[in-house]
This record gives C-alpha cells, structure tokens and sequence, in this order.
C-alpha cells in the first residue's frame, strides 16, 4: 500500500486531517502534535477544540477549565452534551439544558441522541418537537418514540410494556443498538400482559364467588 505523507497535502486538507484526528482521541492528538512544528500549529488552532470528545479523556486526568470553556465557544457536541444534561438535572433548568441537547444530537453525538430523546419524553410527554409520538403494535411492544433530530431521522425507541405492575415504570431500548433485548423486552411485555388477564380473571372469579355467597347467605335466612 502506498502512503501519501501528510505534509505533502494542501495545508487546508492538512487541517481537515488534524481535526478528524481530534475526534478520534487526545492521544492520538497529541502523538499527531508531537511529530512537527507544523502538525503542532495546526493541533493548537482553536477550532480544533470543536471537534474534541472530552468523555473520551482517562479518569484519571483533569481537564483544565479554560480548555473546557474553549471547547464549549466553539460549541463542541461533548461540552454541549454535558452542559445540557446538568442544567436539566441539576439546575432543573429543562429548556435550556434540552436546547444545549438537541444541538449536540444535530451535530451528531452518538451518546446524546439517546438521552436526549428520552428527557424530551420525560418533560414533554406529547409534545411533537423533537420527537413524534407514535402507537405502532409490535407483539405486545409499543413503538412510542421517533427521533427526529437532523443527523437521526426516522431513529425508533421502543417501551416494553408496564412490566412494573401498577407503577408504569417501561424500559426503553434503542432499535439501532438493543435489538436482541427488544425481543426479550417483547416477550416479557407478553407475560405481563398474560398475567394482567389472569388477575383480570381472577378478580371476576372472585367477584362470581361473592354473588353466590351473598345468595346462600340469602337463601338461610328466609328458611
């Protein structure tokens, strides 16, 4: 295979080059930077910052601040990401956080697409912005969410059923990444709703026994 050395390319690829690179690591970043003057300089632009994915960076390290800030001027997808979901569940600031989310979606964030989708669901229960609501029967799975963010259009969510009981509490589960467990989720979804009719059975049954009680009791009394 033939390679075509990096240096020999118009500086606008070049640059095009680095910044792909940033959104692959920071160490393959920084192996990129280390290699000439010329790879640092382009490595150090601020506009690289936009294409960083900051929950890429090891536990072990700290971000520093004003890199954080930067990244989020340039409006980088991860910072985005972060900022919304804390001013969502933090601040309790919903509209602001889920704006700051849907951006990081229509970027094309792999993480907050998810996410943001399912805080639309939480606080907006019927709104059609982000999302359509949809009541499409699959087995005993209800297809209730369609992702209609710019970079994720037609993207299914799927709730499984009340398997819960009275509390109403559903799994949700991404088509795109869960589809063995959207067929378990199917088939626990048919028990539940087995059992529901058992118990709905059940209570007529009972209900039937009490008539029946009330009429003996009913009848020893007028004999």
């Amino acid at each position: 295979m033939k390679y075509f050395p990096i240096l020999e390319m118009l500086e606008e690829i070049q640059a095009l080059v680095v910044e792909r690179v940033a959104g692959n690591s920071f160490q393959d970043l920084y192996g990129l930077r280390a290699s000439c003057k010329l790879m640092k300089a382009l490595a150090d632009r601020r506009r690289v910052c936009h294409f960083y994915d900051v929950l890429s960076v090891p536990w072990g390290l700290n971000m520093p601040a004003e890199l954080l800030k930067t990244c989020y001027a340039e409006r980088n997808p991860s910072t985005l990401y972060i900022k919304g979901v804390r001013f969502v569940f933090t601040l309790n600031l919903e509209e602001e956080g889920v704006s700051l989310m849907k951006l990081a979606a229509d970027a094309g964030y792999e993480r907050d697409v998810y996410t943001h989708t399912m805080t639309r669901k939480i606080f907006w229960d019927g709104d059609e912005g982000a999302w359509n609501s949809k009541e499409v029967r699959r087995g005993a799975a209800t297809v209730v969410l369609m992702s209609n963010t710019s970079r994720n259009p037609g993207r299914w969510f799927y709730r499984c059923g009340a398997i819960s009981g009275e509390n109403h509490v559903f799994k949700w589960l991404d088509e795109a990444h869960d589809e063995e467990f959207v067929v378990v989720a199917n088939k626990l979804a048919t028990m539940e709703q087995d059992l529901a009719d058992i118990k709905a059975d059940l209570a007529d049954m009972k209900n039937d026994i009490n008539e029946i009680v009330a009429l003996i009791e009913c009848l020893r009394v007028k004999c």
